[in-house]
C-alpha cells in the first residue's frame, strides 16, 4: 500500500546515501531492523529523512514530505488498510 525509502540524514550530509525501503503498515521490529541497517545508532547518527515514496495511492504520496514521522506513517497505513 505505502512504501518509503528511509535514509540516514547524517551520512547523507557526509556525502553518502545510505537508506532502505520500508513497507507500511509495519512492525516495531521491522522499523528497528531498518534503522540498524542504515546506521541509525542514536549516538552519532540519530536523524532520518525519507527520500522517496511509492505505493498504490500516488495522490497521497505526492503530499508526504521528507521529515514525516515513521510512527505517523504507520498509523496512517493501518487506517487505510482497514478501509
Amino acid at each position: 500500500m505505502l512504501e518509503a525509502y528511509v535514509t540516514n540524514l547524517g551520512k547523507y550530509n557526509e556525502g553518502r546515501l545510505v537508506g532502505a525501503p520500508l513497507k507500511f503498515p509495519t512492525t516495531t521490529e521491522a522499523v528497528q531492523d531498518l534503522l540498524k541497517q542504515i546506521g541509525i545508532d542514536g549516538i552519532r547518527y540519530e536523524e532520518i529523512f525519507i527520500a522517496d515514496y511509492d505505493g498504490s495511492m500516488p495522490q497521497l504520496c505526492k503530499h508526504l514530505g521528507e521529515y514525516e514521522s515513521i510512527d505517523e506513517l504507520n498509523h496512517l497505513a493501518c487506517l487505510l488498510s482497514e478501509l
